[in-house]
């Protein structure tokens, strides 16, 4: 009932109102679901860690459009590169992968390469000889097996850390090879550069171990994971284990011959 100018009348509530009264049901509009569009998840296996540890299972979003890239190649400018190959953590010794920089993200596109490049071999010959070989620049045009070296500018013996021997190139260059790690009869490594210039990274290193029959297991390797000039690159990626072991091979017939 209600008061009116007109008397008094009868209202009857309606259904709507009644229910929600008795807490039936809200009588507020529900808002329509809205819909999103939710971008393609990209899942890696879970693996075995090779240092004992889990890989874990990782799930990011992706962008539903990646453009095609080719291994090697940079990312357009302002174009989204996404690397859809992702190494689980820990699973790679130090060096073993590096994401080559170019593009617009953070200098990072899609390529991922390995960055120390090994070859060995065992060589029957003391440590000492073999040493020698490499340690003295003047023998070293006669080991390289990609006949880079024309000859030692400087033909004096490496004895430690420190040094710098120049090397003249068969194309015409000139390269400073800075001694970062020495270890007599052992271990040598050096970071090649221009004249009067730092190094851009790139080392190239020996490792020796005797053996018990007198003979020697040699380790050439080539590292480029903190190379930073990118006019090297090509170059980097082009070093590949057969052409450390042509050097491994020419060095063996030297030092087997004496």
């Amino acid at each position: 009932m209600t008061g009116s100018p007109f008397g008094r009348r009868l209202v009857r509530p309606s259904p709507a109102r009644g229910r929600a009264e008795k807490g039936l049901w809200s009588s507020k509009r529900r808002r329509p679901r809205r819909r999103t569009t939710r971008s393609p998840t990209v899942r890696r296996p879970r693996g075995d860690d090779p240092r004992g540890g889990d890989t874990g299972l990782r799930t990011f979003a992706a962008p539903a459009v990646v453009p095609a890239l080719v291994p090697g190649d940079r990312a357009p400018a302002g174009a989204l590169a996404v690397v859809l190959t992702v190494l689980p953590p820990l699973c790679a010794p130090h060096g073993w992968v590096r994401s080559i920089r170019g593009g617009s993200i953070g200098g990072v596109t899609d390529s991922v390469l390995p960055t120390v490049v090994t070859a060995d071999r065992v060589i029957a010959a003391a440590a000492p000889r073999i040493f020698e070989l490499i340690a003295d620049p003047a023998h070293q045009p006669r080991w390289d097996g990609n006949d880079n070296l024309a000859e030692a500018q400087d033909p004096r013996r490496v004895r430690g850390t420190g040094e710098v021997f120049t090397m003249l190139l068969t194309s015409g260059g000139v390269r400073a090879n800075h001694i970062v790690e020495f270890e007599e009869a052992r271990r040598i490594a050096w970071l090649p550069s221009e004249p009067d210039n730092e190094p851009p990274g790139h080392l190239w290193r020996w490792d020796l171990v005797p053996l018990d029959d007198g003979r020697t297991r040699v380790t050439h390797a080539y590292d480029w994971t903190n190379l930073t000039d990118e006019k090297r690159l090509v170059r980097a990626r082009a070093t590949t284990p057969d052409k450390l072991r042509a050097s491994l091979d020419r060095l063996a017939e030297l030092a087997e011959a004496d």
